[in-house]
């Protein structure tokens, strides 16, 4: 079919641009992911891939994420692509594969990518039992003459056939969302996640797609002509979604810890020029702060503390809970007077602390910027290094990408003022490892951000 086309650049045909982006930019990130699986609690997920043509196949069905799912894609990626894309019989595939999962409370996931239209009316037979889609054997049987490309005429039914024809693509086009709502009848907007994506060139008509998931949540539909470059933003961002997924999915087997008492409104706004323990800060000076890291260029590496700064405090008491985390206020602190500046490496991982260390009668006051400290909501995760790691090192890929971002959009921007207004910025982590006997093996880490001044309104959920 027209996926063998050969009008990609940097690719063999459209179906090997398809295929190697899916494994690049879809299925490596959550291969990386599974190989830490059981360290990080992700749930578990499952793959299918179908084929659209006259008849649809299915060359992998329900495959783990595994370096033998990479191989089958390989192999379905060599055979290529044949005859049309018909959509009918391949959402038929679909609703038989989502059927075994009918009963489970699993999340699901669809992609569905089409170089063009739909191609089912073409063996469909008019009300007057005529395939007026398909070529006339004989020309002088239907009077017709050859189109304009030099194929031969398509059949007539002797009635209206222009109408007929267009009538039949009314009814796919009718058949393909209705298809789509049984879906959603069937399984809730709240398990169910449907993606349509047209990768074609721009004359090409993906209305159907459009129509298929139109109106319905977490559901979205992009036209990205023929450019792999905005496929592979596609499938990065679907892939994040997958992560998510497979990570509330990991949370409901791990265990809550006990209830933290929670800051009061009047308390968490006062900003304390001294920073004392019985106050409710643990504190964390000399031998019981082991170290500082920041991520940079994906690895941890060591970071002095800020000027004057002698160590790190993290408030008892959160102020903040998200879906996975609590967050507690938290600063470098230092001597209230001091003439020389400090420099302590760091290294270590992420999330937040609770316990008292350091007993000193020295007023430490804050120094730098306040900082928010984030700590797991789950035993597991506590302390569990890998975890707030991996968690400094997303929050810097978000960085790196928001510069990309900003330095393409700045073309658009008509002045500085503009420009300013509209960069985007991931708050840098720091990961403080620390010494307290208040937790297990005598050792926690604490994943701090600045704290971000004013009120915002967040817009979206964890699932975007």
């Amino acid at each position: 079919g027209s996926m063998r086309k050969m009008d990609v650049s940097g690719y063999e045909s459209r179906s090997n641009a398809v295929y190697t982006t899916l494994v690049r930019d879809f299925f490596l990130p959550q291969l990386a992911l599974s190989t830490t699986a059981r360290d990080r609690n992700l749930g578990k997920a499952v793959v299918s891939l179908i084929r659209m043509s006259d008849y649809s196949d299915v060359p992998i069905c329900r495959a783990a994420i595994d370096d033998q799912l990479l191989e089958a894609l390989h192999y379905a990626a060599a055979e290529g692509s044949r005859s049309h894309g018909n959509y009918l019989p391949a959402l038929d595939v679909l609703g038989d594969l989502l059927s075994e999962d009918a009963d489970s409370a699993v999340q699901m996931i669809v992609v569905f990518l089409s170089d063009g239209a739909p191609s089912d009316h073409t063996n469909m037979r008019c009300p007057h039992d005529v395939a007026v889609w398909q070529e006339a054997d004989n020309y002088s049987l239907f009077f017709g003459r050859p189109r304009r490309d030099g194929r031969p005429p398509l059949q007539s039914c002797g009635m209206n056939a222009y109408e007929c024809r267009a009538q039949l693509q009314r009814d796919v086009r009718q058949q393909c969302k209705e298809a789509v709502k049984q879906l959603f009848d069937q399984f809730g907007a709240d398990r169910l996640r449907f993606h349509t994506v047209g990768f074609g060139p721009a004359s090409e008509d993906f209305q159907v797609l459009q129509e298929m998931v139109a109106g319905r949540p977490r559901c979205s539909f992009q036209k990205l002509g023929l450019s792999a470059n905005l496929l592979t933003s596609v499938l990065t961002s679907l892939t994040s979604t997958v992560t998510l997924m497979r990570t509330e999915s990991g949370s409901h087997g791990l265990t809550l810890r006990a209830a933290k008492p929670r800051e009061s409104a009047a308390s968490f706004h006062e900003r304390p020029h001294y920073i004392s323990h019985y106050d409710g800060w643990h504190i964390y000076t000399g031998a019981t702060l082991v170290s500082k890291k920041v991520v940079v260029e994906d690895k941890l590496v060591d970071q002095p503390l800020e000027r004057n700064a002698t160590g790190v405090a993290v408030m008892s008491k959160f102020f903040a809970q998200g879906a996975e985390r609590l967050a507690f206020r938290c600063a470098e602190v230092g001597p209230e007077t001091t003439s020389t500046s400090t420099s302590t490496p760091a290294t270590s991982t992420s999330t937040s602390t609770a316990s008292t260390t350091s007993t000193t009668s020295q007023k430490l006051v804050v120094v730098g910027f306040p900082l928010v400290a984030k700590e797991s909501l789950h035993a597991e995760r506590l302390l569990n290094a890998e975890f707030h790691k991996d968690m400094a090192r997303t929050q810097a890929r978000g960085e790196r990408l928001a510069l990309l971002f900003n330095r393409r959009a700045a073309v658009y921007f008509s002045s500085d003022e503009e420009r300013a207004e509209r960069t985007v910025h991931f708050a840098p982590c720091s990961i403080y490892e620390v010494l307290d006997a208040n937790y297990e093996q005598g050792r926690a880490w604490i994943l701090a951000e600045p704290s971000l001044e004013g009120r915002f309104c967040k817009w979206n959920n964890n699932g975007g």
